[in-house]
């Protein structure tokens, strides 16, 4: 949890570093991770989970992971300590972990930030609009969000998110084509997966125009 337990990756590797809550983000992620590992060349990724379960899970749903380890605490040092090891140029953060030096210290080492299948009920973003000062930095560090529903991406709209930077995604734990993909050994197309990979890609942003917009080059 110190942040020295990281492996160092090379620098030639295209470093991504995905972070989950529970046993369940794992399985809705493990599409996002094979996808980016299959199609991202020389992708190597790093995930961190809060709980030991979700740590073991990791391991067994994404065994091609440079390392799954429990997840550094949310303190400047520790966060710090991580990044130089992982040396990230993606930086996945599932659902509604917004810890605010995840956030700040990625993007303070140039790192491109996605949150993936996001979810923010009103209540939540209350409490988050409550603490402003310490959540709209880090929420603005966001180049992609990638929000489950209409409603979640209008309560991350109402924290600051610029809509040019949001996708209504819905889940990729329910993602029919990225599981048939799965299944067949082959790449699929839908902007679920597709939208990260390639933004993880080309290392910059995109503009869809609108929610629920697949990206074009």
């Amino acid at each position: 949890r110190l942040g020295v337990a990281a492996p160092r990756l090379d620098e030639s590797d295209y470093r991504i570093w995905i972070h989950v809550s529970s046993v369940g983000e794992v399985e809705a992620v493990q599409s996002i991770a094979r996808r980016l590992l299959r199609e991202v060349p020389k992708a190597a990724i790093v995930v961190t989970a809060m709980t030991p379960a979700g740590r073991d899970v990791a391991r067994r749903r994404i065994p091609s992971a440079r390392a799954c380890l429990m997840s550094p605490f949310d303190c400047p040092s520790c966060v710090r300590a991580f990044l130089r090891r992982v040396r990230p140029r993606l930086v996945v953060i599932t659902e509604s972990a917004l810890w605010p030096n995840y956030f700040q210290e990625s993007r303070r080492i140039g790192a491109r930030i996605a949150i993936v299948n996001g979810r923010m009920s009103k209540r939540s973003a209350s409490r988050y609009r409550g603490l402003r000062t310490l959540f709209g930095p880090a929420l603005k560090c966001a180049d992609l969000v990638m929000a489950q529903t209409v409603e979640d991406a209008s309560q991350f709209r109402s924290l600051g998110v610029s809509s040019e930077n949001l996708l209504v995604s819905g889940n990729t734990k329910f993602d029919p084509d990225a599981a048939a993909a799965e299944r067949e050994g082959r790449s699929s197309t839908g902007p679920r997966t597709a939208a990260l990979a390639w933004r993880g890609r080309e290392g910059r942003v995109t503009r869809p125009g609108r929610e629920g917009a697949s990206p074009t080059r």
